[in-house]
């Protein structure tokens, strides 16, 4: 039992820290955020919707892509759904998982330091002060927020990333098994980081880093070219087993990604200046790139942090000790990128992110790469540290204290700072949600418009603050009129402006609204006044309350107040010309099975989603499928042509005699009247089920070869 009372008090830390952070609010279920993730509220539901590339009531309806949600949910979702299981609420998960993540990035660290030289010469008393330091750095604490806490499970972990890649390199000089035991492992890893990579920029730090050390140890002679090439290609090889069932779909919709639009772009050159302006050497190497908190305390841990720094380099020179350059290396790279466009690296800087877009993604360099520089200024330090001569007594004894101090302040001011806004959602949301559904809605227009600020919510929802959580209750697409400030001028959202200032001027709506595929008009009234003209928003109320376009009227409490339109504003999601006739049926979100019936030769299939190339229209064959993707040289004009129609949705022109002469067993004729059948289907889905196929084989080969490795080793013990 030695040494067993320990175990049981780092067991109970963890929900004593949590009672004492959910404590003051216990009737509270949700927690606020901020950022690009709000904290799942239905599990279940939202792990069924992730099965799809496509869900039209995402990001306010205006998301063409929604594949990156995968690996966002993904297996972060496996979590929030096993503890939903079991009655435990969204609140006490959300906290949990933050504390959870601070001592896994200290256990991570911690083998990761002890694996260094001989673990019986070294002091764990420093290994485990610096293992929460790393655990608990206190720069987290500015992403203790549900918009961007996923990040933060790539630093928690990387300690033990960082340790497998060290062991590929060693065993890829002689024993190859070796190395593809550990690329096991690390798909493993990655599979979990996946709800990180969703994040393209953290994906190109994260590769670059690993990358740009094999690169850099092949130029310093660490490790000669076989090595190189065996890491290399392992790692890419995790990496994609790991990642392909996300990011297939990902890559194949990319280009309707709001952060690749120019108007992004032009966010992202704006605000990197800002966001690097905090960024001097001194907040750098102490933790604080960004810029160090008000507050006593954190001037307390920036001193204690550069007198750990200080400190060590000084115990190398005194014992003459060679400093590791690929460490330096790494933090004065590191370093470069974090300082971004400032001085005295600026010139520099701003050549290379004009002329390299792969740079563009960074946006903000510090969120991306403290880890990195905190990881490798910790290892620095503790190659020095590690052990300190007898003759340095006194040295040892101050590095001891100032240990000591910085870590208790780590662990204070990270869980002081690991504060959430918890709210609860009034019944009304469900009810909503269930009403429209049960009245046939199809798409809502919400007012108002917000114009890109968060919205404040009343009291009873204790003062929310920041992403919409509607977004999870409402099962349907929402237009809301300019919502988000990233959001591209495109027709479909010029159609919903336009729409809504019809309705503020008191003008006809009705065709708008039919155009758009709307059925519901439903206006907010539990937002707090301060992003929109109040006086406009009860005008618009007046307005649709009067409208002979609206056929019936329903109220609830003090959230929502609906306006169904009438039957000649609405239309089908699905259409075609007046001539023909057509029935449709939902497969799933990304596919629907059409009926066509016609007496003309040539037909228009109108689809109201927003236009997409990635929306095809096939027969269910494979060779038509295919067609409709890459056209082939001896079909360049594909069967069926797909135009924008109606100013924003998909449109398909069929030459039915064209199409009946070439499938003649997909067509049927009676009289003058010809029926066909076709699917409307979003193809990156079948990227999807194939990357999860490729992932899901490569997966099982892994857990094998594991297994074997693990059976080899104990039958060699027991031979010997």
């Amino acid at each position: 039992m030695k040494g067993g009372y320990k175990k049981w008090l780092l067991i109970l830390f963890i929900p004593l820290v949590l009672f004492f952070k959910i404590q003051p609010y216990p009737d509270y279920k949700y927690v606020a955020t901020a950022g690009d993730f709000f904290p799942v509220i239905n599990p279940e539901n939202t792990y069924n919707s992730n099965s799809f590339a496509f869900r039209s009531n995402i990001n306010n309806g205006y998301a063409d892509n929604t594949a990156n949600l995968f690996s966002h949910y993904s297996p972060y979702l496996t979590y929030e759904l096993l503890l939903s299981k079991i009655g435990i609420s969204q609140l006490i998960r959300t906290y949990l998982f933050l504390i959870l993540l601070s001592f896994l990035g200290c256990l991570c660290m911690y083998l990761y330091l002890s694996s260094k030289g001989s673990f019986k010469n070294i002091s764990k008393f420093r290994l485990f002060l610096l293992s929460i330091i790393y655990g608990f750095s206190p720069y987290f604490i500015n992403y203790y927020l549900p918009g961007h806490f996923l990040f933060l499970l790539l630093p928690a972990v990387f300690p033990i990333v960082q340790l497998l890649f060290e062991k590929i390199i060693i065993s890829s000089k002689k024993e190859i098994w070796l190395s593809l035991k550990y690329s096991s492992v690390l798909s493993f890893i990655f599979l979990l980081l996946c709800t990180t990579f969703a994040n393209l920029g953290v994906l190109a730090i994260f590769i670059s880093l690993m990358v740009g050390q094999l690169i850099l140890f092949l130029l310093i002679r660490q490790i000669n070219i076989r090595q190189f090439a065996i890491t290399f290609s392992l790692f890419l090889l995790s990496l994609f087993i790991a990642n392909i069932w996300w990011l297939a779909p990902y890559l194949v919709t990319m280009g309707n990604v709001s952060a690749m639009t120019v108007q992004s772009r032009q966010t992202i050159g704006n605000s990197i200046g800002v966001a690097t302006a905090n960024s001097n050497i001194l907040n750098s190497i102490s933790g604080f790139p960004e810029g160090i908190n008000s507050g006593g305390l954190f001037q307390l841990l920036q001193i204690t942090l550069l007198s750990v720094l200080t400190l060590s380099l000084l115990v190398i020179l005194i014992n003459k000790k060679k400093i590791n350059i690929g460490l330096l290396l790494i933090i004065l790279v590191t370093l470069f990128f974090i300082k971004g466009p400032n001085f005295p690296f600026d010139n520099l800087f701003n050549y290379l992110y004009e002329k390299i877009v792969y740079l563009q993604v960074l946006r903000r360099p510090a969120s991306k790469l403290y880890w990195i520089f905190i990881f490798f200024v910790i290892s620095l330090i503790y190659s020095a540290i590690a052990k300190i001569p007898q003759k340095m007594k006194g040295w040892a004894i101050l590095v001891n204290i100032v240990l000591c101090l910085s870590s208790l302040l780590t662990v204070s001011i990270t869980l002081d700072h690991m504060s959430l806004t918890p709210f609860n959602i009034p019944v009304s949301y469900p009810q909503v949600n269930q009403y429209l559904i049960e009245d046939n809605v199809t798409k809502i227009l919400l007012l108002p418009d917000l114009s890109g600020s968060s919205p404040e919510y009343g009291q009873e929802l204790n003062y929310h603050r920041g992403t919409d959580f509607i977004g999870q209750i409402f099962e349907f697409k929402k237009y809301i009129p300019n919502a988000t400030s990233w959001s591209t001028a495109d027709e479909e959202t010029k159609k919903v402006n336009e729409l809504a200032n019809n309705i503020y001027l008191k003008k006809d709506f009705c065709k708008l609204s039919k155009g758009l595929n709307i059925s519901h008009i439903v206006i907010r009234k539990d937002l707090k006044p301060t992003n929109y003209d109040e006086k406009l928003l009860v005008e618009a109320s007046f307005v649709l309350s009067n409208s002979k376009s609206i056929s019936q009227i329903k109220e609830f409490g003090n959230s929502f107040k609906i306006f169904k339109l009438e039957n000649k504003c609405q239309s089908d999601l699905i259409s075609t010309d007046e001539e023909a006739e057509i029935k449709f049926e939902k497969i799933n979100p990304t596919k629907y099975k059409v009926n066509l019936s016609t007496k003309t030769n040539k037909v228009t299939i109108i689809y109201r989603e927003k236009y997409n190339r990635s929306w095809v229209l096939h027969n269910n064959s494979l060779k038509n499928f295919l067609s409709q993707i890459i056209p082939t040289t001896k079909n360049d004009e594909t069967l069926f042509v797909h135009s924008q129609i109606l100013d924003y949705a998909n449109g398909w022109t069929i030459d039915l005699t064209n199409y009946c002469s070439l499938q003649k067993n997909k067509c049927s004729k009676k009289g003058d009247i010809i029926t066909a059948d076709f699917y409307i289907e979003y193809w990156p889905q079948k990227m999807f089920y194939l990357g999860r196929i490729l992932s899901v084989i490569s997966f099982i080969f892994c857990f094998g070869y594991l297994i074997h490795c693990v059976y080899t080793k104990n039958n060699l013990n027991r031979k010997q």
